[in-house]
C-alpha cells in the first residue's frame, strides 16, 4: 500500500491510499496549520477507516509547492512513526493546479511501479519502531528536565558545538541538503534549551566558517536566510530567556551583505544587558584568522613585546571577556576545522558519531555525565 500526500492546499491535506491507480481511496481534513500532530492525526483517521495500520505502508509520494518544505516535513512525520524513511522519487511530473489529485497518482505510477523492492534509506531508530501514533505531544516537566542537573556535580561552564553534518544528514535520507541545513538550525535552539535547563552558562556553536564561502552560492545563500532568523525572528526567544549574543568572526568581510552586518549588531546591542546565559556564534570564523587578527591590531597600537601576555592577546580576539570552553563538542567528525584555537587549549574534547540534527536531549545528557566523571588537572 503507498501513502499519497497532496500538501499544496492551503488549509487543507489531502491523503491518498492504494495499492494502484485503480483502487483510490481519499481523505480530504480541513486544518488550521499543517503541524506533525496535525497530519498523523488525519493518517490516524483514514487508516482506522481503511482498516489499515501504518505498518502497511510501503512508500511515501508528497506533493508540495515549489521551494516549499511541507511536503517533507509530512512525509518525515509519517516515517518517524514507521520508524525509517522509504523514498520514491517521481521525476518529471507537472504538479500544477489544474490537475486533479488521481491525475497525478496515474501519471507517477508508471515510475512508483517499476521499484519493486522499497528499502529503508535510513533508520530512525536503533530498536523496532514504536507504531502507535501519538495525538498529544508529551511534555516533560521543569523538575523532570532538571532532575539530571541535580545528580551531576561538576557542570560545564562554557561548551563549544560545532554543527556538522547537517548535509551528510539529508542526502542519507534523499532530502536536500538546505533541508538538512534547516533541520539543524532548529536543532541549535532545542541544544540551548537542553544544556541551559541543566545549568551550562556559556554555548558557542561553529555555524559558517570562513572555508565555507566555497560552497555553492545557492547553499550560501540558504545560511545566510537562517542566520538573518537568528538574529531577527529569534530575537524574541533570546530576550524572553534573557539570553546575550555574541559573535566570534570576520563581520567586516565584504562578502557579507550589508542587511547580515545591520541585523548583528542590532541583535548584539539588544541582548547586551541580558544575564541569565550567553551564547556565543562563530561566524564566518576561522581559529588562524581570529590569532592573526590579533597579532595585527597589537602590531598596528605599537605594543611593545615585553608588554604581550596570555591576557593581552585574550583582549583581542572577537569576543574578549568570554571563558575559555570547558567541553569541546562535535558531530559527525573527530577533528576541531580551527575551532577556537587559542581558547580549546585546555577543553575537554567529546566526538559523536551522529550528524547534528539527530543529536537528542539524551546525548546531552550523556554528554554532561561523561564530562563530570573527568578529571581536569591543568598540567598539575
Amino acid at each position: 500500500m503507498f501513502l499519497f500526500i497532496n500538501s499544496i492546499q492551503e488549509k487543507k491535506i489531502s491523503l491518498a491510499l492504494f495499492k494502484d491507480p485503480s483502487h483510490i481511496q481519499w481523505f480530504d481534513e480541513p486544518v488550521k496549520n499543517k503541524s506533525r500532530e496535525n497530519i498523523l492525526i488525519i493518517l490516524d483517521k483514514a487508516l482506522k477507516q481503511s482498516k489499515k495500520k501504518i505498518k502497511d505502508i510501503h512508500g511515501i509520494i508528497v506533493v508540495n509547492g515549489p521551494g516549499s518544505f511541507v511536503g517533507i516535513r509530512i512525509a518525515l512525520s509519517v516515517a518517524n512513526v514507521l520508524g525509517y524513511v522509504l523514498s520514491i522519487p517521481v521525476k518529471g511530473v507537472n504538479f500544477s493546479k489544474g490537475k486533479t489529485n488521481n491525475d497525478l497518482i496515474k501519471k507517477s505510477w508508471p515510475q512508483i511501479s517499476k521499484r519493486k523492492k522499497y528499502k529503508a534509506v535510513q533508520p530512525f531508530y536503533n530498536q523496532e519502531p514504536n507504531i502507535t501514533i501519538n495525538k498529544k505531544k508529551m511534555k516533560t516537566s521543569k523538575k523532570e528536565r532538571s532532575s539530571s542537573k541535580e545528580k551531576l556535580v561538576n557542570i560545564p561552564n562554557h561548551i563549544g558545538f560545532i554543527v556538522d553534518g547537517n548535509r551528510r544528514w539529508a542526502r542519507q535520507r534523499n532530502l536536500p541538503s538546505n533541508y538538512g541545513h534547516l533541520m539543524g538550525y532548529k536543532k541549535v535552539k532545542k541544544v540551548i534549551d537542553w544544556s541551559f535547563d541543566k545549568g551550562v552558562k556559556v554555548l558557542s556553536f561553529y555555524i559558517f566558517s570562513t572555508e565555507n564561502w566555497v560552497r555553492s552560492q545557492r547553499e550560501i545563500n540558504h545560511l545566510m536566510k537562517l542566520i538573518k532568523q537568528i538574529f531577527c525572528k529569534d530575537l524574541k526567544y533570546f530576550m524572553k530567556r534573557e539570553i546575550k549574543l555574541l559573535i566570534s568572526g570576520r563581520i567586516n568581510d565584504p562578502r557579507l551583505s550589508a542587511e547580515i552586518k545591520k541585523i548583528i549588531q542590532e541583535a548584539k546591542e539588544k541582548t547586551k544587558n541580558n544575564k541569565k546565559g550567553i551564547i556565543n556564534l562563530a561566524f564566518n570564523y576561522g581559529g588562524r584568522s581570529e590569532i592573526i587578527q590579533a597579532i595585527k591590531r597589537i602590531i598596528k597600537e605599537k605594543i611593545k613585546a615585553s608588554a604581550i601576555k596570555e591576557s593581552l592577546i585574550n583582549k583581542y580576539l572577537w569576543s574578549p571577556g568570554l571563558p575559555d570552553p570547558d567541553l569541546i563538542v562535535r558531530t559527525s567528525e573527530k577533528r576541531l576545522s580551527g575551532f577556537l584555537l587559542w581558547q580549546s587549549a585546555y577543553a575537554e574534547l567529546c566526538f559523536i558519531d551522529k550528524h547534528w540534527p539527530s543529536i537528542t536531549e539524551k546525548d546531552v545528557d550523556d554528554i554532561l555525565d561523561d564530562y563530570s566523571q573527568r578529571k581536569r588537572r591543568f598540567g598539575k
